[in-house]
Protein backbone atom coordinates (compact mmCIF):
# COMPACT_ATOMS: atom_id res chain seq x y z
CA UNK A 1 0.00 0.00 0.00
CA UNK A 2 1.19 3.06 -0.75
CA UNK A 3 2.12 6.40 1.94
CA UNK A 4 -0.81 8.34 0.82
CA UNK A 5 -3.19 4.95 0.08
CA UNK A 6 -2.52 4.42 4.03
CA UNK A 7 -3.41 7.89 5.25
CA UNK A 8 -6.86 7.91 3.90
CA UNK A 9 -7.28 4.19 4.75
CA UNK A 10 -5.90 4.79 8.25
CA UNK A 11 -7.78 7.50 8.79
CA UNK A 12 -11.54 6.27 6.99
CA UNK A 13 -11.03 3.16 9.12
CA UNK A 14 -10.77 5.41 12.69
CA UNK A 15 -13.22 8.08 11.28
CA UNK A 16 -14.86 7.43 7.96
CA UNK A 17 -14.00 9.30 4.93
CA UNK A 18 -12.30 12.55 6.03
CA UNK A 19 -12.78 15.41 3.71
CA UNK A 20 -9.65 17.41 5.24
CA UNK A 21 -7.51 14.62 5.28
CA UNK A 22 -8.31 13.97 1.72
CA UNK A 23 -7.41 18.07 0.90
CA UNK A 24 -4.89 17.77 2.98
CA UNK A 25 -2.72 15.54 0.78
CA UNK A 26 -3.19 17.26 -2.29
CA UNK A 27 0.03 18.60 -3.32
CA UNK A 28 0.73 21.77 -1.89
CA UNK A 29 -1.68 21.41 0.57
CA UNK A 30 -0.36 21.86 3.94
CA UNK A 31 -0.28 18.23 5.80
CA UNK A 32 0.75 18.82 9.49
CA UNK A 33 2.28 21.87 11.57
CA UNK A 34 2.97 22.20 15.02
CA UNK A 35 5.01 22.70 18.11
CA UNK A 36 6.44 19.91 20.29
CA UNK A 37 7.20 21.15 24.19
CA UNK A 38 10.11 19.01 25.28
CA UNK A 39 10.98 18.04 28.81
CA UNK A 40 13.87 15.83 30.51
CA UNK A 41 13.26 13.87 33.75
CA UNK A 42 10.37 16.59 34.13
CA UNK A 43 12.19 19.62 33.40
CA UNK A 44 11.32 21.99 30.60
CA UNK A 45 14.19 21.28 28.19
CA UNK A 46 13.29 22.91 24.57
CA UNK A 47 10.80 22.74 21.96
CA UNK A 48 10.70 21.50 18.40
CA UNK A 49 8.54 23.31 15.51
CA UNK A 50 7.74 21.01 12.18
CA UNK A 51 5.97 22.01 8.95
CA UNK A 52 4.85 18.67 6.50
CA UNK A 53 3.19 19.59 3.36
CA UNK A 54 3.17 18.02 -0.05
CA UNK A 55 5.87 19.10 -2.36
CA UNK A 56 3.16 20.53 -5.28
CA UNK A 57 4.96 19.04 -7.83
CA UNK A 58 3.26 16.57 -9.20
CA UNK A 59 5.29 13.20 -7.68
CA UNK A 60 3.04 12.87 -4.37
CA UNK A 61 6.64 13.51 -2.42
CA UNK A 62 5.69 14.72 1.21
CA UNK A 63 8.49 17.08 2.90
CA UNK A 64 8.89 17.56 6.34
CA UNK A 65 10.74 20.80 7.98
CA UNK A 66 11.94 21.42 11.63
CA UNK A 67 13.98 23.24 13.92
CA UNK A 68 14.78 21.45 17.10
CA UNK A 69 16.07 24.28 20.14
CA UNK A 70 17.40 22.32 23.50
CA UNK A 71 19.97 22.81 26.10
CA UNK A 72 21.72 25.53 24.17
CA UNK A 73 21.95 22.97 20.89
CA UNK A 74 19.66 23.71 17.51
CA UNK A 75 18.86 21.26 14.80
CA UNK A 76 17.06 21.77 11.37
CA UNK A 77 16.10 19.39 9.35
CA UNK A 78 14.51 19.12 6.01
CA UNK A 79 13.34 15.30 4.61
CA UNK A 80 11.61 14.13 1.66
CA UNK A 81 9.88 10.86 0.81
CA UNK A 82 7.91 9.94 -2.04
CA UNK A 83 5.00 8.04 -1.86
CA UNK A 84 5.93 4.50 -0.84
CA UNK A 85 7.62 6.35 2.33
CA UNK A 86 10.98 6.11 0.60
CA UNK A 87 13.66 9.07 1.50
CA UNK A 88 14.73 10.84 -1.25
CA UNK A 89 16.80 13.86 0.17
CA UNK A 90 17.68 14.63 3.52
CA UNK A 91 19.65 17.61 5.02
CA UNK A 92 20.62 18.43 8.58
CA UNK A 93 22.33 20.68 10.45
CA UNK A 94 23.43 20.86 14.14
CA UNK A 95 24.96 24.51 16.08
CA UNK A 96 26.13 24.69 19.37
CA UNK A 97 24.77 28.13 19.89
CA UNK A 98 25.62 29.81 16.22
CA UNK A 99 28.99 27.20 15.64
CA UNK A 100 27.94 24.95 12.99
CA UNK A 101 29.00 21.41 14.76
CA UNK A 102 27.41 19.60 12.02
CA UNK A 103 26.06 19.27 8.48
CA UNK A 104 24.62 16.18 6.61
CA UNK A 105 23.33 15.45 3.20
CA UNK A 106 21.49 12.68 1.99
CA UNK A 107 20.39 11.78 -1.41
CA UNK A 108 18.39 8.73 -2.21
CA UNK A 109 18.28 6.67 -5.36
CA UNK A 110 16.43 3.30 -6.34
CA UNK A 111 17.70 0.73 -3.23
CA UNK A 112 19.62 2.99 -2.04
CA UNK A 113 20.64 6.62 -0.12
CA UNK A 114 23.98 7.83 -0.09
CA UNK A 115 24.90 10.45 2.91
CA UNK A 116 27.80 12.72 3.42
CA UNK A 117 28.62 14.52 6.41
CA UNK A 118 31.32 16.92 7.58
CA UNK A 119 31.97 18.67 10.95
CA UNK A 120 33.42 21.58 12.61
CA UNK A 121 37.03 21.05 11.16
CA UNK A 122 35.55 20.12 7.86
CA UNK A 123 36.31 16.07 8.34
CA UNK A 124 34.02 14.63 5.71
CA UNK A 125 32.66 10.99 5.87
CA UNK A 126 30.22 9.00 3.27
CA UNK A 127 27.73 5.89 4.35
CA UNK A 128 25.32 4.07 2.21
CA UNK A 129 22.26 2.67 3.69
CA UNK A 130 20.19 0.19 1.95
CA UNK A 131 16.50 1.44 1.32
CA UNK A 132 13.47 -0.53 0.94
CA UNK A 133 10.37 0.74 -0.22
CA UNK A 134 7.55 0.92 1.73
CA UNK A 135 9.40 -0.63 4.58
CA UNK A 136 12.48 2.27 5.23
CA UNK A 137 12.15 5.31 7.02
CA UNK A 138 14.58 8.18 8.40
CA UNK A 139 14.48 8.44 12.07
CA UNK A 140 17.31 10.59 13.63
CA UNK A 141 17.26 10.67 17.55
CA UNK A 142 16.29 12.92 19.19
CA UNK A 143 14.46 14.93 16.61
CA UNK A 144 10.56 13.90 17.67
CA UNK A 145 8.36 14.53 14.08
CA UNK A 146 10.17 11.84 11.77
CA UNK A 147 7.75 9.70 13.62
CA UNK A 148 5.12 10.87 12.33
CA UNK A 149 5.65 8.31 9.21
CA UNK A 150 6.26 5.48 10.73
CA UNK A 151 2.64 4.57 11.04
CA UNK A 152 2.22 4.92 7.45
CA UNK A 153 4.71 2.74 6.06
CA UNK A 154 3.63 -0.97 4.79
CA UNK A 155 2.75 -3.29 7.81
CA UNK A 156 5.32 -5.65 7.77
CA UNK A 157 7.11 -7.64 10.98
CA UNK A 158 9.58 -4.52 11.43
CA UNK A 159 10.75 -1.44 10.15
CA UNK A 160 14.13 -0.76 8.70
CA UNK A 161 14.94 2.27 10.59
CA UNK A 162 17.85 4.60 8.87
CA UNK A 163 19.50 7.25 11.35
CA UNK A 164 21.92 9.04 9.53
CA UNK A 165 22.76 11.38 12.34
CA UNK A 166 24.51 8.61 13.87
CA UNK A 167 25.46 6.33 11.30
CA UNK A 168 23.12 3.86 12.11
CA UNK A 169 20.46 1.49 10.57
CA UNK A 170 18.57 -1.23 12.09
CA UNK A 171 15.46 -3.65 11.77
CA UNK A 172 13.03 -2.17 14.57
CA UNK A 173 9.36 -3.54 15.32
CA UNK A 174 6.44 -1.28 15.47
CA UNK A 175 3.22 -2.18 16.93
CA UNK A 176 -0.20 -0.20 17.40
CA UNK A 177 -2.12 -0.71 20.65
CA UNK A 178 -5.16 0.59 22.02
CA UNK A 179 -6.75 3.72 21.90
CA UNK A 180 -5.65 5.73 24.94
CA UNK A 181 -6.83 9.28 26.61
CA UNK A 182 -3.89 11.44 26.59
CA UNK A 183 -3.83 15.00 27.36
CA UNK A 184 -2.76 17.78 24.88
CA UNK A 185 -2.75 21.59 25.27
CA UNK A 186 -4.47 20.95 28.90
CA UNK A 187 -7.01 19.45 26.74
CA UNK A 188 -8.29 15.90 26.89
CA UNK A 189 -8.16 13.53 23.73
CA UNK A 190 -7.60 10.27 22.45
CA UNK A 191 -4.92 8.57 20.77
CA UNK A 192 -3.16 5.36 19.09
CA UNK A 193 -0.01 4.38 21.08
CA UNK A 194 2.50 3.23 18.91
CA UNK A 195 5.67 1.39 20.46
CA UNK A 196 9.28 1.12 18.55
CA UNK A 197 11.69 -1.35 19.16
CA UNK A 198 11.82 -2.83 22.49
CA UNK A 199 13.49 -3.13 25.91
CA UNK A 200 15.52 -0.28 27.09
CA UNK A 201 15.77 1.26 24.18
CA UNK A 202 11.85 1.54 23.07
CA UNK A 203 10.16 4.37 22.18
CA UNK A 204 6.62 5.14 22.08
CA UNK A 205 4.01 7.97 20.56
CA UNK A 206 0.66 8.98 20.23
CA UNK A 207 -1.62 9.39 16.98
CA UNK A 208 -4.80 10.49 16.00
CA UNK A 209 -7.45 9.06 14.46
CA UNK A 210 -6.39 12.24 11.44
CA UNK A 211 -3.05 10.30 11.58
CA UNK A 212 -1.53 13.45 13.55
CA UNK A 213 1.67 12.57 16.45
CA UNK A 214 0.75 14.13 19.50
CA UNK A 215 2.95 12.70 21.86
CA UNK A 216 6.09 10.93 21.88
CA UNK A 217 8.10 9.26 24.99
CA UNK A 218 11.89 7.50 24.85
CA UNK A 219 12.57 6.12 28.80
CA UNK A 220 15.92 5.91 28.42
CA UNK A 221 16.32 9.52 27.55
CA UNK A 222 13.72 10.59 29.72
CA UNK A 223 12.30 12.38 26.93
CA UNK A 224 8.84 13.40 26.80
CA UNK A 225 7.55 15.41 24.08
CA UNK A 226 3.52 16.97 23.82
CA UNK A 227 1.98 19.03 21.29
CA UNK A 228 1.57 22.12 22.58
CA UNK A 229 -1.99 22.59 21.79
CA UNK A 230 -4.48 19.95 20.17
CA UNK A 231 -4.63 20.43 16.77
CA UNK A 232 -8.02 21.56 15.42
Amino acid sequence: MRLHSAVLAWGTLCLGASPTLVRAQAPGRLVDEGVFLLTRNGAPAGSETFRIIGVGDGTGNLRATAQQISNGQRVTSSLTIDSTGAPVAYQLNVFDGKRPVLHLQAQGRPGRLSALSSDAQRNESMREYIVTPGTTAIVDDPLVHEFYFLPLLRKSASIHVISPWSGGQQALPVSAGGMEDIVVGGKHTTAVRYTVGSGASRREFWVDAKGRMLRFESPSQQLVAVRDELPE
